[in-house]
């Protein structure tokens, strides 16, 4: 079986805040905080361990850019 390598895209800090202020649905909003939280992970050399950081950070980072 062949395995497939998983391509990251990044989205620009811009373009996630865009994303946020379109989305205000829960759900939505979780996908979100995903990407960010692993563009973080990835920011940081995917150094595992600090996950709940990452989330915590995104989740931070995604919320008050709702606010501007």
């Amino acid at each position: 079986m062949k395995k497939t390598r998983k391509e990251t895209i990044v989205k620009s800090p811009k373009t996630l805040a865009n994303d946020a202020q379109l989305c205000l649905s829960e759900p939505c909003n979780d996908n979100i905080i995903r990407e960010k939280a692993y563009e973080i992970y990835a920011e940081r050399g995917f150094t595992d361990g600090y996950h709940h950081d990452d989330w915590l950070r995104a989740e931070n980072e995604v919320n008050s850019s709702k606010l501007v």
